[in-house]
C-alpha cells in the first residue's frame, strides 16, 4: 500500500512522450488520476491500457504561454473536481550545448522559461489554488538533470535552467516542511527521449560539446552495466510520490549509472 496512490489526483507536464509519458503510466497503474499537459498532441493509438484510460485527461497547452499555467490547473481542478495532490514537473528542453560567448539572448529566454519559470508557476498554482497549503498535504517532484549538479553535461543555458530548478526544490523543500508538502528532484543522466529534437541544429555548438563529458557514450551500456531508460527515471519519480517515501524531503536524486560521481 505505501506504494499506491490511490485517489490521489497527479499533474504531470510533458506527458505525451518521454519520461512523462511513462510517469503518467506508473501514476495510473498505481491507482491516481492523472492530469496530463504538453504542448504536443498525446499520441494515437493511446498508449495508455484501455483500463486506465477513465482516470487519464489530457490537456494541450503551451505552458509558456501567459496565464497558461494558472488556466492549467484551474482546468485541472475543474475536470476532477479534486483538489491536486501531486505534481511531477517534467517537461524540458535542450539547449546546443552552446558556451556562453555564443549564447543567444533567443536560446536563454526559451531555455529559462521551459525549464525554470514553468515549473515555478506550476508550484505556485499547485500550492495556492490547487489546495496544497489549504489540505497541508503535497508533493512536487521537479525533473533536473545532470546538468544541474555540474557544469560539465550540457551547454551554458541548458545548466544555468537546471541549477536554478534544483535550487526552487531545496527552497520549496525548506519553506514547506511543516506543511505536509515534499518537493524533490531527479537528476537524469542521458536518456533516450524526444527532448533531443528541442535542440537547435543550427546553433550546435560542437567545439564546445568536446569540451564536456562525453555525452555520446551516454545512453550506451558499459562496464557490463544497462543504459539509462525513462522507466529507471520514472520509478524514482513515483517513489517520491509516494507514502514509502514520507520522510524523503529536499532530495535531489541522480539516475544517471554513477555519472554524477565522477
Amino acid at each position: 500500500m505505501a506504494w499506491k496512490l490511490d485517489g490521489k489526483l497527479a499533474i504531470v507536464t510533458g506527458c505525451a512522450s518521454g519520461i512523462g509519458l511513462t510517469t503518467t503510466r506508473l501514476y495510473l497503474e498505481a491507482g491516481a488520476t492523472v492530469f496530463g499537459i504538453d504542448i504536443s498532441t498525446f499520441p494515437e493509438p493511446s498508449p495508455i491500457p484501455r483500463a486506465l484510460c477513465d482516470n487519464f485527461h489530457f490537456h494541450k497547452a503551451d505552458l509558456t504561454a501567459p496565464g497558461a499555467c494558472d488556466d492549467s490547473v484551474a482546468a485541472c481542478l475543474s475536470k476532477t473536481g479534486k483538489k491536486i495532490d501531486v505534481l511531477a514537473n517534467v517537461a524540458g528542453i535542450m539547449d546546443a550545448f552552446e558556451a556562453v560567448h555564443k549564447t543567444k539572448d533567443t536560446t536563454w529566454d526559451r531555455l529559462i522559461s521551459v525549464n525554470t519559470t514553468v515549473p515555478m508557476k506550476l508550484m505556485r498554482a499547485v500550492l495556492n489554488e490547487g489546495g496544497m497549503l489549504e489540505q497541508k498535504s503535497g508533493r512536487i517532484i521537479n525533473v533536473a538533470s545532470k546538468a544541474g549538479l555540474s557544469g560539465a553535461a550540457a551547454g551554458f543555458a541548458y545548466t544555468a535552467s537546471k541549477h536554478a530548478l534544483i535550487g526552487m526544490t531545496k527552497h520549496a523543500a525548506w519553506r514547506y516542511r511543516h506543511d505536509g508538502i515534499r518537493t524533490n528532484a531527479v537528476c537524469p543522466g542521458g536518456v533516450p527521449t524526444n527532448i533531443k529534437d528541442s535542440i537547435h541544429k543550427e546553433n550546435f555548438d560542437q567545439e564546445s560539446l568536446d569540451t564536456l563529458t562525453p555525452f555520446h557514450r551516454l545512453n550506451h551500456a558499459r562496464d557490463g552495466g544497462q543504459s539509462i531508460s525513462t522507466a529507471d527515471i520514472a520509478n524514482v519519480i513515483l517513489f517520491l510520490s509516494v507514502e514509502a517515501s514520507r520522510n524523503v524531503n529536499g532530495v535531489i536524486v541522480p539516475v544517471d549509472n554513477a555519472w554524477s560521481a565522477c
